[in-house]
């Protein structure tokens, strides 16, 4: 169920406006790399998704979700609410790899989906201290009518046997891990849960482990932290390591990254 990840769960926004598109809205094959939310307010258009087609019509939400091979055209204009987003288990993980859920709905209730396209939209294009707590928020709640009607795939019911495992990795990031430890969590024998595990996630459990460490690393340097505590905090042998592993993730040191965002903050207007 959805529900056991709900806590492990990032809603990220990419990008997205109202717009309205007439017939040079067209494109003869393209290859989604974020999840798409669309909602129709009038016209017609039509998409088709990994050779299913779909008709995009007033009074429904679409979800399309990344990773997928879509066409569209608009024969004569359309008018719609959208916005790209990534929505992933443990900042990760995208999750409708591993989840099927309807691609169209009817708008639950079309002024409170209208407000809240324009409240995440007005958000996103100012800098107030809200957006980082009410975006993922918005976006959860649009894109919950589908989540909620959905379930884990065949690969999905795989990543499910590894729950134990994920959900320890992040409740004790600062700590070393074993992936014995892991294995016996998820009653497995080492090896085979070490296979089923790289198969499914994509990364071995020790590299995917210290994918998270980085990941959290990232986060407490946009936060400020200093990178000696980051290196105890997180369970590194010693500084060297910790900036050894993090410049072979990112492509600079713990200090240029952290320089590096300083700088992208100076350049954001007031």
């Amino acid at each position: 169920m959805i529900s056991e990840f709900l806590n492990f769960l990032n809603f990220e926004f990419c990008f997205g406006n109202y717009c309205q598109l007439d017939r040079n809205w067209k494109c003869e094959g393209k290859f989604f790399t974020e999840d798409h939310l669309y909602c129709i307010r009038s016209g017609y258009a039509e998409l088709t998704l990994d050779g299913v087609k779909y008709e995009l019509i007033p009074g429904k939400s679409y979800l399309f979700p990344t990773n997928r091979h879509a066409t569209y055209k608009c024969p004569e204009s359309f008018s719609l609410d959208w916005f790209h987003f990534r929505v992933k288990i443990f900042d990760s993980i995208d999750l409708l790899d591993h989840f099927d859920c309807p691609y169209e709905l009817p708008i639950p209730s079309e002024g409170l989906t209208k407000e809240l396209y324009a409240k995440l939209l007005d958000l996103e294009q100012s800098n107030s201290p809200e957006k980082d707590l009410s975006s993922p928020a918005i976006i959860q709640q649009l894109a919950a009518p589908f989540l909620s009607r959905g379930k884990f795939n065949k690969d999905g019911e795989l990543f499910i046997k590894l729950e134990p495992a994920l959900k320890y990795i992040e409740t004790n990031i600062d700590i070393p891990i074993r992936v014995s430890e892991l294995a016996a969590r998820c009653s497995y024998e080492e090896s085979y849960f070490a296979d089923l595990f790289s198969k499914t996630i994509g990364l071995p459990p020790a590299k995917y482990i210290t994918k998270r460490k980085i990941e959290k690393a990232k986060n407490l340097l946009m936060l400020g932290s200093k990178v000696d505590k980051i290196s105890n905090k997180l369970g590194f042998y010693d500084i060297s390591h910790f900036s050894r592993s993090f410049k072979k993730l990112t492509g600079m040191t713990p200090s240029k990254y952290k320089a590096f965002i300083k700088s992208k903050e100076r350049k954001v207007p007031g």
